[in-house]
């Protein structure tokens, strides 16, 4: 009997391969006959569709791996309700090259599908909550995946290195995205975040080196840590109003972005936030920021003008250096401090008019400015740090207040065209 089921299942196999093969039947085996065909009939090339009822993942995969010359494109039958794919199911099956997950999964668990490097197509059920961590990890043959709205999670690395990802549809309702998620995704263009998501994790979309434009709803409050740092194509960035903290090096080196609009909620700059953003033209920084961070301008060589609202209380070291063309500064009543080399190597700056509630002007702070020309410094000021204005060599005059009790070595050293009265 288990003779004839065997070969009733090969003949079965055989009379598709002819017809199957170029059309979209469907060919439906229980997982015994599944298990027993493949065994049986390991030479058949096996590029139709098969969907497998009453399937277990795990035994799928271990099948798949078994028998890597058969190319594979499977539907998952009904697995019940509250099912999981378990971590490392189908783990290096490079043989795998589309599936179909059944309604009634929701929860697609650790390296599940990890370096299936051959999957092109992916189906995800509406009951999925849950994707883990490495779940698709080096899929890299993966051209679109559209993330069902009741997930509640993407986990870290989930889509990482799927190098041949072009379309991306995250669905409002989508709660987290981990850490490095859909990082190096490199044929990635346009995305859209939903405003059901609060967080973009660190690292979310990472050297995405052919992203372009990223609209981001309102929703959502964080950017995280080099959540789109290294993305050097990306030109195109909408923000929305409820976002409030765009972490560390969110933007850096985001090498084609122009302009940007700050939303006015906007309460913090991380360091380096947009540091080496080399095409960077125009950025306002809205009324709510009280410090701008370490490195957060650093290197934006196009950066022309900036205003800064009454709400900044401390430029951070090193904030504005290598900024070559930036011309003005509009510096305002409530600022107190000017950090290490804040303005070092802004060669096109040509005016600086400090208010009278700074307080400080650390080392290095305006120094290698060679088109400043001049410069006004307020009662309140009590020290000017070492090198501040080393190398300004366009500057004339200055006037020192009296409240300046400190003066650092070389302050003006190398300011040439500086005269002393």
């Amino acid at each position: 009997m288990r003779y004839m089921k065997k070969l009733l299942f090969a003949v079965f196999m055989i009379f598709f391969i002819g017809v199957a093969a170029f059309s979209d039947e469907i060919i439906e085996v229980t997982m015994s006959e599944f298990s027993d065909g493949i065994k049986e009939n390991a030479s058949l090339a096996l590029e139709y569709v098969i969907k497998i009822l009453n399937p277990n993942p795990k035994e799928i995969g271990e099948i798949l791996r078994n028998n890597p010359e058969i190319q594979f494109n499977l539907i998952l039958g009904d697995m019940g309700q509250n099912a999981k794919i378990e971590g490392n199911s189908f783990e290096k099956c490079e043989n795998l090259m589309s599936i179909v997950i059944p309604e009634g999964v929701v929860d697609i668990k650790y390296f599940a599908f990890n370096e299936c490097k051959n999957l092109s197509s992916v189906t995800l059920p509406e009951s999925l909550t849950s994707i883990g961590n490495y779940a698709f990890n080096q899929c890299s043959s993966l051209a679109e995946i559209t993330i069902p709205k009741n997930v509640e999670k993407i986990g870290q690395y989930a889509f990482e290195d799927c190098a041949g990802l072009v379309n991306l549809t995250i669905s409002d309702g989508v709660k987290e995205i981990g850490r490095s998620a859909f990082n190096d995704c490199n044929h990635l263009k346009n995305l859209r975040i939903p405003g059901s998501l609060k967080v973009i994790n660190e690292f979310a979309f990472y050297s995405c080196s052919e992203l372009e434009s990223v609209i981001i709803s309102d929703g959502v409050q964080v950017i995280g840590e080099n959540a789109f740092a290294y993305c050097p194509k990306l030109a195109n960035v909408k923000l929305p109003n409820s976002l409030f903290m765009i972490g560390e090096k969110a933007f850096q080196y985001c090498k084609s972005l122009t302009a940007i609009k700050l939303p006015k909620y906007l309460k913090v700059l991380e360091n380096y936030a947009f540091s080496s953003c080399v095409q960077l033209e125009k950025i306002n920084i809205p009324e709510g920021i009280k410090k701008i961070s370490f490195c957060t301008f650093y290197n934006c060589k196009k950066l022309e003008n900036i205003v800064l609202p009454n709400s900044v209380t401390e430029i951070g070291d090193h904030a504005f250096r290598g900024c070559t063309n930036l011309k003005s500064v509009k510096f305002n009543d409530g600022l107190k401090k000017i950090g290490y080399a804040s303005f070092y190597e802004c060669k096109s700056l040509e005016n600086v008019v400090l208010p009278g509630s700074v307080t400080e002007i650390g080392d290095y702070g305006f120094n290698s400015c060679p088109n400043l020309t001049n410069v006004v410094l307020s009662e309140g000021l009590i020290k000017i740090g070492a090198y501040a204005f080393w190398n300004c060599s366009s500057l004339m005059s200055i006037v020192i207040p009296e409240s300046v009790i400190n003066i650092g070595d070389f302050a003006f050293n190398e300011s040439t065209s500086l005269k002393k009265n």
